[in-house]
């Protein structure tokens, strides 16, 4: 008997008040809404770090050149670190399987009348293995193709469809900064 007393009183208040007791309603579900979204946002975003420490594997370690700095201000990139570097690293670094040296620039990619300015990385025949990167067609950069020089191309997938489209990339020349490049190897990178 008494919790239907309570009940009824309970009615009769939200009922006497129906702005005040709306508003109420209304803060709470905003509030709970708001609360669920960020927490949502949150495991979006830790899930998306997740993928990409994934990726890039647990076991590697990137060594970058460090900057100029005067002051607490940065006045430009040095390169400190050379090729030498990275066969020190792996010839005297315990545990170390694999070095993987590149340069990175940005540079116009030309095709017959087709262009595209992208990012262009010079490295060796590991990047695919060790950045976990899958070739699709083709093949990569191999070691005879360092040794004697040959200058050879991987496009990405989105530079393969702004140059060729649907069309076949492989075996076909492309010229990165004015330099003829053979392009028999396709990536995607």
């Amino acid at each position: 008997m008494l919790f239907w007393q309570i009940i009824k009183i309970a009615f009769r208040g939200l009922m006497g008040n129906k702005m005040r007791s709306f508003l109420t309603m209304l803060g709470i579900i905003i509030g709970v809404g708001a609360i669920i979204a960020m927490l949502s946002i949150g495991e979006g975003a830790k899930r998306q770090v997740t993928e990409s420490i994934k990726r890039f594997g647990t076991n590697l370690l990137r060594v970058r050149p460090g900057a100029a700095r005067m002051g607490h201000v940065h006045t430009g990139v040095v390169e400190t670190l050379t090729l030498d570097d990275a066969g020190a690293i792996k010839e005297k670094i315990m545990y170390v399987e694999s070095v993987v040296p590149t340069v990175r620039t940005m540079a116009q990619v030309k095709f017959a009348n087709k262009n595209a300015t992208t990012s262009i990385i010079g490295t060796n025949s590991e990047y695919t293995t060790v950045n976990n990167f899958p070739v699709e067609y083709g093949r990569f950069i191999n070691n005879n193709d360092i040794k004697i020089k040959r200058k050879v191309a991987a496009l990405g997938t989105t530079v393969k469809k702004e140059l060729f489209g649907e069309g076949v990339a492989i075996g076909k020349y492309i010229k990165i900064n004015g330099i003829n490049f053979i392009c028999f190897i396709m990536g995607i990178l």
